[in-house]
């Protein structure tokens, strides 16, 4: 077997008169031991790559370290994964406090109220009404009661957006300010107390 430290690759030296009829031969070909390209060709685990040793011949390495990022690109990695944490925020669960209980709110609850409202409209308010706190506690409700806990709802996700909105303003300037050191590591999330 042959190598060619110009072409990075092996030739069959039983093919050679092929290679020079096309034009293809390498003029760098040297030969190697069968041991040494199966050593080269075996199956690794080890990370190695094969690259050409000063004397020209194959020899296996340590890949070089990946090029560094540019420090724009890194930036814009971070603002999607700031976008991507908000949009997650925003589809959360939140709790809030109304009428002495603690209750469950976010997206999905907004929905169920809304859908709830509008078919008590429609139809009345069954006996034994209620509506079910975030502790588990059957609380009787009105149509007006739950208007009301709508109400507060929608306060408390809009409360919870804004500080959302706030924090991912906050994240972005940071980002705009950072170095690329600090940008390789950042996670997006609510500051740590």
């Amino acid at each position: 077997m042959l190598f060619s430290a110009s072409r990075m690759g092996f030739f069959d030296a039983d093919q050679r008169a092929d290679y020079e009829v096309a034009g293809t031969w390498p003029d760098d070909a040297v030969e190697i031991s069968d041991a040494l390209y199966r050593s080269l060709m075996a199956p690794r685990d080890d990370g190695k790559v094969m690259d050409v040793s000063p004397d020209g011949m194959p020899a296996l390495v340590d890949p070089p370290p990946p090029a560094p990022v540019p420090v724009d690109a890194l930036r814009q990695l971070a603002r999607d994964a700031i976008n991507q944490w908000r949009d997650r925020q925003e589809q959360g669960v939140i709790q809030f406090e109304h009428a002495g209980h603690r209750w469950d709110g976010g997206l999905k609850v907004r929905d169920r109220l809304n859908t709830t409202l509008g078919t008590l409209k429609a139809y009345g308010v069954p006996d034994d009404f209620f509506w079910t706190s975030a502790d588990n506690i059957d609380v009787p409700m009105t149509h007006l009661e739950l208007q009301a806990l709508y109400e507060a709802h929608e306060r408390a996700v809009f409360y919870q957006g804004w500080q959302i909105h706030q924090r991912q303003r906050e994240l972005k300037r940071q980002v705009d300010a950072a170095d690329a050191v600090w940008l390789q590591t950042f996670v997006p999330n609510w500051p740590m107390d």
